[in-house]
């Protein structure tokens, strides 16, 4: 077999630190858009061991119970005991939240005659494969479709012992036009600490 290369990707589960993270600022800029569709919202969150930080200019009407809100995103996460490390209920939560500057307000209005609803925000360019799993590289759609089915037995019990944190890692080889998977699975950090 002659290897042409090899493709490796990582797929968090949802109550990995990075991802639990960006769940919380979407839940965040989730709430503040039902209270008020022209909402500007620049949210950072960072999730450690029974802390989570929350900071960032807010420019809503009806601003929701930020609190509350990361609170019932931590909670369906299924970060429920102290034991693992993070628990909806005991958490610290820390806010630094402020209203969104006017000089970088009224740069948002003023472009293009239009709100664009971002203000110092960056795009992010990547590339797409055309092939049988969607146009994204082949180990990328095996680690997230790995990543969502370890998701899946942790919720349904099937594993009872799984906790939210977790990574698969992938590894493809290409084999003579074929992709071969070497490695389906690492886990990270899934199982309880003894």
């Amino acid at each position: 077999m002659n290897i042409t290369g090899l493709g490796i990707a990582e797929a968090p589960t949802e109550g990995h630190p990075d991802l639990l993270a960006d769940i919380i600022a979407d839940s965040i800029l989730d709430a503040c858009l039902q209270n008020d569709a022209g909402a500007k919202v620049a949210c950072e969150v960072l999730v450690a061991k029974h802390l989570v930080v929350i900071a960032g200019e807010f420019s809503c009407k009806n601003q929701p119970d930020i609190v509350s809100v990361a609170r019932r995103a931590i909670r369906e996460t299924g970060y429920v005991s102290p034991e693992q490390g993070l628990s909806a209920d005991d958490c610290e939560m820390r806010l630094s939240i402020s209203e969104q500057s006017l000089n970088l307000q009224k740069a948002v209005d003023r472009a293009l005659g239009r709100s664009i609803g971002s203000g110092d925000q960056s795009g992010v360019t990547g590339y797409a494969e055309n092939n049988e799993t969607g146009m994204i590289p082949s180990e990328m759609w095996y680690a997230r479709l790995l990543a969502n089915a370890l998701t899946h037995i942790r919720k349904t019990r099937q594993l009872a012992y799984l906790w939210p944190d977790g990574k698969v890692l992938v590894v493809l080889e290409g084999a003579e036009g074929h992709p071969v998977v070497r490695t389906f699975m690492h886990l990270h950090t899934a199982l309880p600490r003894y």
